[in-house]
């Protein structure tokens, strides 16, 4: 039981701290979406453990540089984890591009920009900021001038 659960935790092919810089597409969290499905029909909770994995890997990611606990792991990156923690955990109900908007969206409330799925502009420029991994609202801001001062066929 738990030896399969394991098996599925470990060998997803998924990469958090890519998607939260929206490096990836929504669609490379079909495989999550789907180890997800597979716990509710099993009434175990993959996705905890699986979460708490890639907690564990992102923490223990500079371990050997020192043992006085996460170099990684720290208020900014807790922040990032979280917000795609919380996001994760409505898969069963959302689609992956609703998951994806989740996290654009509160990045976009980070940094103090707007963030509308309808407008394809707002969209970019919460996009390019996670690219960019902008953690403060000023470089926010400065993302969002400059693609103001881009020609409207650069902006396309």
């Amino acid at each position: 039981k738990y030896r399969a659960m394991a098996r599925e935790c470990l060998t997803r092919d998924f990469n958090l701290s890519q998607f939260l810089c929206a490096e990836l597409v929504p669609a490379s969290i079909t495989t999550i979406k789907e180890m997800a499905t597979l716990s509710s029909k099993k009434e175990q909770n993959y996705l905890s453990v699986f979460l708490y994995c890639l907690f564990a890997e992102m923490a223990a990611s500079m371990g050997p540089q020192s043992l006085d606990g996460s170099l990684y792991m720290n208020e900014v990156k807790w922040g990032d984890f979280q917000c795609g923690w919380e996001a994760m955990m409505h898969l069963e109900k959302e689609s992956e591009q609703d998951i994806y908007n989740r996290i654009l969206y509160r990045r976009a409330e980070v940094l103090g920009l707007s963030f509308t799925t309808s407008q394809p502009e707002s969209y970019a420029i919460v996009r390019l900021a996670c690219l960019c991994r902008v953690i403060e609202p000023s470089r926010g801001k400065k993302i969002e001038e400059a693609f103001a001062e881009l020609k409207l066929e650069e902006r396309q």
